[in-house]
């Protein structure tokens, strides 16, 4: 596993694209939009197969599971710990530009690279059907909303910035992990 340090924080490099929980348990794969909506329908944790650089995209119950998501010693980053990422970068027009991944982006490059390397993996939704890879990059945090949604960060290769917006539990997005902190 490759790190950052970015401020204060350290990161992964990539996407993960674990298929185990940190206990070992395995986590189920939805091969189909049947299994990935029944999954979500129980609540239960999933992961469905991206391109291959891109990492595995997960439900929100696979980010919340008891059983652990990240590595050993890293986390799932809550909304807050990715605002501070955010802020370490600049304003938040700078921040897309510096956390990208050059020319891995369909239209919007990375001016100013800093090792993050922000995929664009795009998203799968409640039917499994998978959109705008190439285009978004979209991460979960493990901030919960309310019964329906939890806190995402995405970012677009169409405008400069990073944006949180609340979205479905029932959607595939992409995991980055951040180091924890002992304290």
């Amino acid at each position: 596993m490759i790190e950052i340090k970015i401020g204060k924080q350290i990161w992964l490099t990539e996407n993960l694209s674990a298929n185990s929980f940190a206990n070992g348990d395995p986590i189920p794969e939805a091969e189909t939009a049947e299994q990935w909506e029944e999954a979500n329908r129980t609540h239960s944790p999933c992961y469905c197969e991206n391109e291959s650089d891109y990492g595995k995209l997960y439900n929100w119950y696979a980010v919340i599971d008891p059983r652990g998501l990240a590595p050993k010693g890293w986390k799932i980053p809550t909304a807050e710990d990715w605002k501070v990422l955010i802020q370490a970068c600049g304003k938040s027009e700078d921040a897309s530009n510096k956390l990208k991944c050059p020319d891995s982006w369909a239209f919007g490059r990375a001016t100013k690279p800093n090792g993050f390397n922000a995929l664009p993996g795009g998203c799968c939704n409640d039917g499994m059907v998978f959109y705008d890879q190439h285009h978004w990059g979209c991460w979960w945090s493990s901030t919960n909303v309310d019964d329906l949604d939890a806190v995402a960060v995405n970012m677009s290769d169409e405008f400069d910035g990073m944006c949180t917006a609340d979205d479905n539990k029932g959607y595939g997005l992409s995991v980055r992990c951040l180091k924890e902190h002992k304290v």
